[in-house]
């Protein structure tokens, strides 16, 4: 009998939305945010929504800076890698998430997976 390998993800809210990101790039969450962070809608180009209920997501091994103020609630879930789906190319290219590298289904609903130092490294350019 073979066993389903998972991958731990860190979901968290951007505007209207659910994201996700591989928990290996989130070095800690920090349970308040300060104006110093960059606030994910920024970080993604989506629009925000008025929302003070935040934390911060500070990332593993980035030079840059690394505070990212995302919406509550936070959980860390683990996903099967079979509900894990790389986006195609045509669709990539059609987003205008960049740092969107994939669709994971969680709970009956679709969710974007980012890379956020990606997303951090397209901020400061």
């Amino acid at each position: 009998m073979s066993q389903t390998r998972n991958i731990s993800i860190v979901l968290f809210g951007g505007g209207p939305h659910v994201f996700g990101v591989d928990a290996g790039q989130v070095a800690s969450i920090r349970q308040e945010a300060f104006e110093s962070d960059v606030p994910i809608e920024r970080l993604l180009g989506i629009m925000p929504v008025p929302h003070n209920d935040r934390l911060t997501l500070n990332l593993r091994g980035s030079r840059l800076q690394s505070a990212i103020s995302v919406l509550r609630p936070v959980t860390i879930e683990r996903l099967p890698v079979t509900s894990i789906f790389p986006l195609p190319d045509l669709v990539a290219r059609k987003i205008s998430i960049a740092s969107a590298k994939a669709i994971a289904f969680f709970n009956e609903r679709a969710l974007l997976l980012v890379d956020l130092r990606v997303a951090l490294n397209d901020l400061k350019r």
